[in-house]
């Protein structure tokens, strides 16, 4: 018996399929340039104005170990719902919507590089939830993961500085 489950927007990075439960998704906008934030880490495109509010721009890409690229008109962003703020994540392309049951769910271990340093990066298990079907395995994006601490304390840091020079709202 199917248990009830969520509804999850897939996307696709560098040709791998992820989603993100829709739940945590505000909307998806067409890609338009970001302003540059100095001093941030490559995990932060910038920042850009979504209805007046400033809101960081993460690079999945980077996040994820995937090759970089400039964001291109092409790609979409996902503005997204987290427990401490709005963000925007950019994607190639956005794929469809899957109605998913918990049992239909695996947990998996993934390692990650806890820095991005080659020389001296620590791997680490990381736990992902996936979903496959017959067009291939879906990672599940956690949303309430996707930034550590450090990145938190660095996003705010970065956007309080930012809004005192720009004279911006958030």
């Amino acid at each position: 018996m199917k248990t009830s489950g969520e509804t999850y927007l897939t996307f696709s990075i560098d040709e791998k399929p992820f989603a993100i439960p829709l739940q945590h998704i505000k909307r998806v906008v067409r890609a338009v340039s970001a302003t540059t934030v100095p001093e941030s880490s490559k995990k932060l495109h910038g920042v850009i104005n979504f209805e007046g509010t400033i809101v960081p721009l993460i690079n999945l890409r980077e996040c994820l170990g995937l090759p970089s690229k400039d964001i291109s008109v092409n790609d979409s962003f996902l503005i997204l719902n987290t427990p401490q703020r709005l963000l925007a994540v950019t994607v190639d392309a956005v794929n469809k919507l899957y109605d998913i049951s918990e049992d239909e769910l695996s947990n998996i271990e993934i390692p990650a590089r806890r820095n991005n340093n080659k020389s001296s990066s620590t791997i680490t298990l990381k736990h992902h939830r996936v979903y496959g079907d017959e067009e291939g395995i879906i990672v599940i994006y956690d949303i309430e993961g996707l930034l550590n601490a450090e990145m938190t304390l660095q996003i705010d840091q970065l956007l309080d500085d930012f809004l005192k020079t720009n004279k911006g709202g958030r």
